[in-house]
């Protein structure tokens, strides 16, 4: 007879212990491809006019940016921003799966999978409460990332931003963020329920961890899909030093000046990077978050 003994979930520092870990490492891993994603969306590739600009023209693709990078900065500069993007990410991560888990396993049983559209709804809190704590910090980052600031830590950029552009330019893009992480969040965690589910039923107890790495990968991909067009304004908006323009204003510059293209600029460095990355967060914490249980 089977056990009808209940498994005690993890605890909350299991879970932020593991999302942070997972978290950075794979920050580690991807940086260069978020580098390349913001160089390209800050880029503008034609005039107003429409017609294209005289001289050299700068690599419209990811591998192109990285290599342009290399040639002119050396191979470190692939992880500028690096230092930020840590400081966002590791607790950042771990942050958003405590929240995670922690209403999980008060709304349902710790054995019962939620549905898409509670999990949907689960993950659109967890990752506004995630977002808005940590914007300072995602920023900087796109700063960094941008090439065109020159800070020579978080501590300098953020005293420099205020001193020069006001505290408001800390939270430039609040907006856009929210716009783009809590219905990413939202579809991506949807989207991987449903596929683990789907995948659980099909293929029972059959090389668990690369089903939960492919389905987390396929939902990063689509949730990438879905909101890539919020992510370049985002960037815009805190990199220009446009914070005071708002996000319907500079959409809508965008498209009346460089067309609906622009919204997907750096499309392919992003789905590349949040599916290797979610894809990797996700399987490693679900691997640690099954040991902790096992041995509580």
């Amino acid at each position: 007879m089977a056990s009808t003994t209940k498994k005690k979930p993890a605890s909350f520092a299991a879970s932020f212990a593991s999302g942070s870990l997972s978290g950075a490492f794979s920050t580690l891993l991807f940086q260069p491809l978020d580098l390349a994603k913001t160089r390209l969306q800050v880029r503008r590739p034609s005039s107003g006019t429409g017609a294209p600009l005289s001289g050299p023209q700068p690599p419209t693709g990811a591998i192109g940016v990285m290599v342009d990078v290399v040639r002119k900065e050396n191979v470190a500069g692939l992880w500028k921003g690096l230092t930020p993007s840590l400081v966002r990410t590791v607790p950042g991560v771990g942050l958003y799966f405590s929240i995670l888990h922690g209403i999980q396993y008060s709304l349902l049983p710790s054995n019962q999978t939620p549905s898409p559209v509670v999990a949907g709804g689960i993950a659109a809190v967890a990752r506004g409460v995630t977002c808005a704590t940590l914007l300072p910090f995602t920023v900087v980052k796109t700063r960094f990332e941008s090439g065109s600031f020159h800070y020579r830590n978080v501590y300098h950029a953020m005293c420099s931003m205020q001193r020069r552009e006001g505290f408001r330019s800390l939270y430039s893009g609040m907006l856009a963020t929210l716009l783009r992480d809590v219905p990413s969040s939202s579809l991506y965690y949807t989207f991987y329920t449903a596929s683990k589910s789907y995948a659980k039923d099909h293929y029972p107890g059959e090389h668990l961890r690369k089903i939960n790495m492919v389905c987390a990968m396929y939902s990063a991909c689509m949730a990438c899909i879905m909101t890539h067009p919020v992510d370049v304004v985002k960037t815009r908006l805190q990199t220009d030093g446009s914070h005071t323009k708002g996000t319907i204003p500079v959409a809508r510059a965008m498209f009346q000046e460089e067309g609906l293209s622009a919204f997907f600029r750096g499309a392919q460095a992003r789905i590349a990077r949040r599916s290797c990355v979610i894809g990797l967060s996700w399987t490693v914490y679900e691997a640690v978050i099954s040991f902790v249980s096992s041995v509580l």
